[in-house]
């Protein structure tokens, strides 16, 4: 197996050579690892003629198998970041390449080991900094910022649905992008009307036609390599799914109810700490240098008016609002709003469930605050469906899709886990296995049983 500084010293070749090749106007000498997992990021630099040099991000996918499947992959989440940011959403918007494609595959020369190549693209920098557990996890402000993003995506993709005047040519179905589109706005306030509308008839953009649903997700295919034998919670995640949680979403998606242009639509399905950039809008200035954020006995909230002393001995401001950029697009799909909102709870609670959290947050206040800064931003005729949906219902399906995630990431030969995030792993999925099978979560799934016995579950995730 190759070294690690092997492996990266071939991804280095692949981003420069695809730099070189589909975006020259990017500094080839610039580019800067930033970090490797899955996605090799770097940050480069943008040159124009008749504009400053701009910071920009490269990504690249390393793929061992098939490089189309990994390029729709990344095309679907560029795309997805595209529109929405078109609708309003604040997020990075993507650079195309000089072919106009927001996505570009380069493959290997000659023998990298087991990588054939990769899918790279450029979007902006980001606006910000990002997360920092010590000044943001416990500031109120941070709350009432995510859900007024949130509430931006959901308005962006209600809009989406039910847009007729989207340009064909905007993002073609190829991933070509066409010059002559709107730029998106910082934020999107406001609320649809006709709640009548089938999710189902909306009009869908061209480049999001072949529409990745919560019912053609690849991961929920993974389902099919739990073995109970092997592992009592592998059973209760495989049960849960194919008894129940997929023919109650099944019976879902059918009814014209529940699933309407302001209920269902493309959603990011995966906006954690992780995947936002901060730029605090106001930095509080009555605290002097030095001094430490108090903390609100009932609710745990830092007070917004100090500053936090950081681990070099200096301070960061404790903002008392913020503007949040939205970054990572790559698990989106189209599923209902409620979906998000579950996903934000339910990560909240088990952030603070994990062995020594940096940080713990008070659910119930987090809850309040995080929701009616949503349903305010997102408008009634959103708000209502979200109001009503079975949030313990939609976490438990959150919880069966995190641990498929998991179960794959531990069982990949391909791409090894280091040692020390292999037990923080098996522990997050206990945690998922126990909101399963508690008394609540057998009292929800055997309510959701009763509503279904007449619809299967789809037969596979592909």
């Amino acid at each position: 197996m190759a070294s690690e500084s092997t492996r990266q010293a071939v991804f280095d070749q692949l981003a420069a050579a695809g730099v070189r090749e589909y975006w020259p106007r990017v500094a080839v000498d610039s580019l800067s690892l930033v970090r490797a997992g899955q996605a090799v990021v770097y940050s480069a630099v943008l040159t124009h003629d008749a504009c400053p040099p701009a910071e920009v991000v490269v990504r690249l996918t390393p793929v061992a198998g098939g490089l189309d499947d990994a390029k729709r992959n990344e095309q679907w989440a560029c795309s997805a970041a595209f529109q929405l940011g078109k609708h309003g959403v604040s997020t990075p918007r993507p650079i195309p390449s000089q072919n106009g494609r927001l996505v570009e595959s380069v493959a290997c020369a000659g023998d990298s080991g087991t990588c054939r190549g990769g899918v790279l693209s450029v979007t902006h920098r980001a606006l910000g900094r990002g997360f920092h557990p010590a000044v943001d996890a416990l500031n109120p402000a941070l709350w009432v910022a995510w859900g007024r993003a949130l509430a931006s995506m959901h308005v962006a993709a209600a809009r989406l649905n039910k847009s007729s005047s989207v340009k064909e040519a905007d993002v073609s179905a190829d991933g070509k992008h066409e010059e002559g589109t709107s730029t998106p706005q910082h934020a999107a306030r406001g609320n649809s009307n006709n709640s009548n509308n089938s999710a189902a008839a909306a009009p869908q953009h061209p480049a999001l036609s072949t529409r990745r649903s919560w019912s053609t997700l690849p991961i929920l295919a993974v389902r099919h390599e739990l073995d109970a034998s092997r592992d009592a919670g592998q059973g209760i995640v495989a049960r849960a799914l194919q008894d129940v949680l997929l023919p109650w979403l099944t019976r879902r998606q059918r009814d014209t109810t529940v699933t309407t242009c302001e209920s269902y639509g493309l959603i990011h399905s995966d906006f954690h700490f992780g995947n936002m950039f901060l730029a605090p809008a106001a930095p509080a200035t009555s605290a002097g240098a030095g001094a430490v954020a108090g903390e609100d006995e009932q609710t745990g909230a830092l007070d917004v008016d100090a500053r936090k002393t950081d681990a070099a001995g200096g301070t960061t401001p404790v903002p008392v609002s913020y503007d949040i950029q939205v970054l990572d697009f790559g698990e989106a799909h189209y599923s209902w709003f409620a979906f998000d909102i579950a996903f934000v709870l339910s990560s909240v609670d088990l952030n603070n469930r994990t062995p020594s959290p940096k940080f713990r947050i008070n659910t119930d206040a987090f809850a309040s605050t995080f929701l009616g800064a949503y349903r305010e931003a997102v408008g009634p005729s959103i708000a209502r469906f979200v109001d009503t949906a079975p949030l313990d219902a939609f976490k438990l399906f959150r919880a069966c899709v995190e641990y498929l995630h998991m179960h794959k990431a531990l069982t990949d030969p391909s791409h090894p886990l280091p040692d020390v995030i292999r037990p923080r792993m098996l522990a997050y999925q206990a945690l998922l296995v126990e909101d399963l099978s508690c008394a609540a979560g057998r009292a929800t799934l055997a309510a959701l049983a009763k509503m279904h016995t007449d619809v299967p579950a789809p037969s596979d995730g592909t």
